[in-house]
């Protein structure tokens, strides 16, 4: 048997179109973060100084526990080291581009009613 597969995960797994795309775009932050902390080999407590949170957040994102970040909180967290993202959405589309240093990462979902665009960047 076969199964036809979405472009997200998320949706795939059972989540309404919604749902789905507010945790893929969540998962995609949550992923540069921790990038970004294996990358700088920073503990727990030095990361929590840089993303001026505290010690608990920074672990739930090193443990995957995406159910307690929303958007707006991993977007901040990103603009306190320097990233920007930039996101644009259509009723057919929505993308988002993580950047830092002029490296764009950009991702995909297909999960929005309506037309939207938002520039989240931090000088």
């Amino acid at each position: 048997m076969s199964r036809i597969t979405t472009d997200n995960i998320f949706e795939d797994l059972g989540f309404d179109k919604q749902e789905a795309a507010s945790l893929a775009v969540r998962a995609t932050l949550m992923s540069k973060i921790i990038e970004y902390l294996r990358a700088h080999k920073l503990t727990q407590k030095e990361a929590a100084a840089r993303f001026g949170v505290s010690q608990p957040r920074i672990s739930a994102i090193s443990t995957g526990k995406i159910e307690r970040f929303t958007i707006d909180a991993l977007v901040d967290m990103l603009s306190r080291i320097g990233f920007k993202v930039e996101t644009k959405s259509t009723k057919r589309k929505a993308t988002f581009t993580v950047i830092e240093g002029g490296n764009p990462t950009k991702n995909h979902n297909d999960h929005h009613d309506d037309d939207h665009d938002d520039n989240l960047k931090q000088a």
